[in-house]
């Protein structure tokens, strides 16, 4: 669900790879092309729907043994904008979904919650799936209700994984440039300039194509290892402070210069560990966001015309 997006265009290909068949429910609301990449592989379907439809909910179920949810209308902004749309995307058609799966008996659904969840740890401690939430943003507040409306439906057969992400960030055959690593890349190279809003505040963070490789660790492993649990997914070796990441992106984007504005500062401050899902699955995050800056800039040198202002790059 949400398969053409930033998180499941990669995750589709990777599985496509795999020889699995896949099945994509997306309303396209971003790049149209991104399905082109899939169409003429025989283990590919693609059904443009709205997911928050019950009768789409109950039309695409048909025939799967797993499902992951990917579809939402991310961050405050969007959220504030569209909150109708937001609510029904964002917890009640996970929701219904739950409920439709668990009577199917279906038992592999992998829904991708947020480390914002955790929202502000002044006290900067490595923060594990046992330690408190403190959301403070409507987004996060919607992620913890779906996490609750998942796990509330649970049974001997259902077993809902839930993968709290730390920040994604790296190239995706639809990319964004709304995240934070993606963003300074995009302004390193264009503008010449990184623009920080603080900087001391933690973030965890992980590779995008390490998040679809970790969904597909869950699918592999048994319901016993994965089954009814919430892991944090980030790289370990990720946890910056924001301004840390500018530095790396300065490695990189030699010519661009830090601008640091502590008039404006974004209170969400947390660092995690992922050692519960290793433990579990004896997964780890590789890819670096220095690899991922290499990776923009190379996107970027290639081609002249490329614009990643435009507006199918951002989910804002």
């Amino acid at each position: 669900v949400g398969g053409a997006g930033y998180i499941g265009s990669v995750l589709c290909r990777k599985l496509l790879n795999k020889n699995y068949s896949v099945k994509i429910v997306d309303k396209i609301l971003y790049d149209k092309k991104v399905i082109n990449h899939f169409k003429k592989n025989k283990n590919f379907s693609f059904v443009k729907a709205d997911i928050c439809d019950l009768n789409t909910q109950i039309n695409v179920i048909k025939d799967i043994d797993a499902v992951v949810f990917l579809a939402e209308i991310v961050g405050d902004p969007a959220c504030n904008a569209r909150p109708e749309d937001a609510l029904k995307t964002n917890y009640l058609s996970i929701a219904s979904m739950a409920q439709l799966c668990s009577h199917l008996g279906i038992s592999k659904f992998i829904y991708t919650s947020s480390c914002s969840v955790y929202g502000l740890d002044k006290k900067n401690k490595l923060l594990t799936e046992k330690s408190d939430l403190n959301p403070i943003s409507h987004y996060a507040r919607m992620k913890i209700m779906s996490e609750k409306a998942l796990l509330a439906n649970k049974n001997d057969i259902f077993k809902p994984t839930i993968f709290r992400l730390g920040t994604v960030f790296g190239p995706s055959l639809r990319n964004r440039f709304d995240l934070v690593v993606n963003t300074m890349a995009k302004n390193a190279y264009y503008e010449k300039k990184i623009n920080l809003h603080g900087g001391e505040q933690w973030r965890p963070n992980i590779h995008v194509e390490d998040v679809a490789d970790g969904i597909i660790t869950s699918i592999k492993l048994s319901q016993q290892k994965v089954g009814s649990k919430i892991f944090n997914l980030s790289s370990d070796k990720s946890n910056y402070k924001i301004k840390e990441i500018a530095f790396e992106a300065k490695k990189i984007f030699k010519k661009s210069k830090i601008n640091i504005q502590k008039s404006m500062v974004d209170a969400r401050n947390y660092r995690v560990s992922s050692k519960k899902y290793f433990l579990s699955s004896g997964f780890i995050a590789k890819k670096s966001i220095n690899q991922a800056y290499k990776n923009f800039e190379k996107l970027f040198r290639s081609s002249k015309s490329f614009n990643p202002n435009k507006k199918i790059f951002t989910n804002i």
